[in-house]
């Protein structure tokens, strides 16, 4: 009756709380409001349908020897073969709108399997494709050039939208020649562009057919953007195009240097599909970025479990002597609370019936053009992640570095503070400084790392105060949001006509890119897709670019 009952570290584990003293470690601070958790489980991904560089042409003789230049395919057959040399020719005429390489009524076509480039403009690409199969061309290649962006080059500097040009990537200004302007319009300002835009070509910008400018006038040039597209090589007028033969887009550098070879003449090309990778690194990376997130939170949700085990055994893992009658009791210490909030099975319900219905008004949001809602969520998810960078990661930083150099003496500001330390004012500032620099350079390539950091905190905080009662409400949790993922996912495109999971995650049409041009005809207004923030990601390794995501669509 005199000898107390020992209890095991396991047994520590499964009992209630005690009171007592925690043997290492830096006090923790009280937890914050948790009011985010719904949106923590919108792990899903998907790419939104864009041109990328997919497909390959390298020279093997002539002028092109040696290259290498990408383009994006717009039609689904296949390419000519692989290692197959092919001649590149220059189409007559150059824009592919007419009978190609009839000269003089005459028809004078290469004797060798050949790959025709041609310009864009003139017609559609449908028709363009149309005639280069009837040619007996293997493949048709599509040059981007000047002449598209202006409604006339021959006549004026008027632009066919204002959004052709790019002011952000360069700009300046100069004296307008009117010794030849058309030419000085076809040579793309260079070499004024060269060292600015990367497609070495620029424009004139904020100009209209209306305007009339006087002798000398200053203009402003501003660069055009050297990107691909995807072309509409479908059209009812013309039913042989389509899948007849691969038509592939180049931008404005790369298609200059394909007309230039082909122009002069006994340039070999070989045309192919460009080879994916095998596997994708990016989606090992982001598979161990959640591994190491959960295990992480859920070591740091189970310390007052550790902190009981160590209290009972003591720190060499043998069972602490109970104290001497008259001595004071650890257990009689306070000490600070932690907010937690254990499950149970209405709780997982009540849950996912909360997720459910804040993914769907998301949706709705987004579907309506409200696409605030992405800026609410990213704020909020910057509050929480204050809490949490404090909590796991700048605070027990900060006090272990200041304990360790000057004590903890040197870490108090005095009675009038409150209780506040210098490692709290430290780690806020560190954690509100690194919040801030996420917001503000959240378009930024480095952005996605983090947003890691963030998320991994912020899952932190949710795993430890969040707690699983028993196996029973596991079972239940896991079951319901098994139906709920698979619902969202894969059966609400038959309700809405897209997946509310992947519309979700992937912001909408808020994470494009938005390219607006002004009412008066002469400015652009150019806003950068927005993602959204509680989702872990990770570059990918391919030329599809983007960020790989946990999730079904990742």
């Amino acid at each position: 009756p005199g000898r107390p009952r020992r209890r095991s570290a396991r047994m520590a584990i499964l009992l209630p709380r005690r009171r007592g003293p925690r043997t290492h470690g830096p006090p923790r601070p009280v937890a914050g409001v948790r009011a985010l958790a719904p949106t923590l489980l919108l792990l899903a991904a998907a790419r939104a349908e864009e041109a990328v560089p997919d497909f390959v042409v390298k020279g093997t003789a002539g002028v092109m020897m040696g290259q290498t230049i990408y383009g994006s395919r717009s039609s689904a057959v296949p390419a000519p073969g692989p290692g197959k040399n092919l001649l590149l020719v220059a189409a007559t005429p150059s824009d592919a709108c007419g009978d190609l390489f009839k000269v003089h009524g005459r028809l004078v076509k290469p004797d060798r399997p050949f790959v025709v480039i041609a310009e864009r403009g003139g017609c559609t690409f449908a028709e363009k494709l149309v005639k280069a199969r009837q040619a007996g061309a293997a493949a048709l290649f599509i040059a981007n050039n000047i002449a598209s962006a202006y409604t006339d080059v021959n006549k004026s500097f008027a632009l066919v939208q204002p959004c052709v040009v790019d002011c952000a990537e360069g700009s300046r200004r100069l004296n307008s020649s009117f010794d030849n302007p058309t030419a000085q319009r076809l040579s793309g300002f260079r070499p004024a562009c060269v060292g600015m835009c990367a497609s070495g070509d620029c424009a004139a910008s904020g100009i209209l057919e209306t305007d009339h400018l006087s002798l000398g006038a200053n203009i402003e040039i501003c660069c055009l953007p050297d990107t691909l597209m995807v072309m509409n090589v479908t059209d009812p007028d013309q039913p042989d195009a389509g899948d007849s033969i691969p038509a592939v887009f180049f931008g404005r550098l790369d298609g200059r240097r394909l007309l230039e070879a082909a122009r002069a003449g006994d340039s070999m090309v070989v045309a192919e599909d460009r080879e994916r990778l095998k596997f994708e690194p990016s989606m090992l990376i982001i598979w161990f970025v959640g591994v190491f997130a959960m295990s992480i939170a859920a070591w740091l949700g189970s310390s007052k479990e550790r902190a009981d085990a160590a209290a009972l055994l003591g720190s060499a893992g043998a069972p602490k002597e109970p104290p001497r009658a008259g001595a004071p009791s650890a257990e009689d210490e306070p000490e600070e609370p932690i907010e937690m909030l254990h499950l149970t099975a209405s709780h997982a319900l009540a849950f996912v019936l909360v997720a459910s219905v804040s993914l769907v008004c998301m949706f709705v949001l987004l579907q309506m053009g409200m696409y605030w809602i992405i800026r609410v969520i990213q704020l909020l998810f910057c509050v929480g992640c204050v809490t949490a960078l404090f909590q796991f990661a700048f605070y027990p930083m900060t006090y272990s570095l200041l304990s360790h150099c000057c004590g903890r003496r040197c870490a108090s500001l005095g009675s009038g503070w409150s209780g506040t330390t210098l490692s709290d004012l430290i780690a806020v500032s560190m954690s509100m400084a690194l919040v801030v620099w996420y917001y503000v350079c959240r378009h930024r390539p480095y952005a996605w790392a983090l947003q890691d950091i963030m998320a991994l905190s912020l899952c932190a905080m949710f795993m430890r105060t969040v707690r699983i009662q028993n196996l029973r409400v596991a079972t239940v949790l896991l079951v319901v949001f098994f139906f709920y993922d698979i619902f969202m996912v894969f059966i609400s495109p038959l309700l809405f006509r897209k997946s509310v999971m992947v519309e979700v995650a992937t912001a909408g049409a808020a994470g494009q890119p938005h390219v607006l041009p002004g009412s008066d005809g002469r400015s652009c207004t150019r806003t950068q897709g927005e993602r959204m923030p509680v989702l872990f990601m990770v570059p990918r390794f391919d030329f599809y670019g983007g960020v790989a995501l946990p999730g079904p669509r990742g």
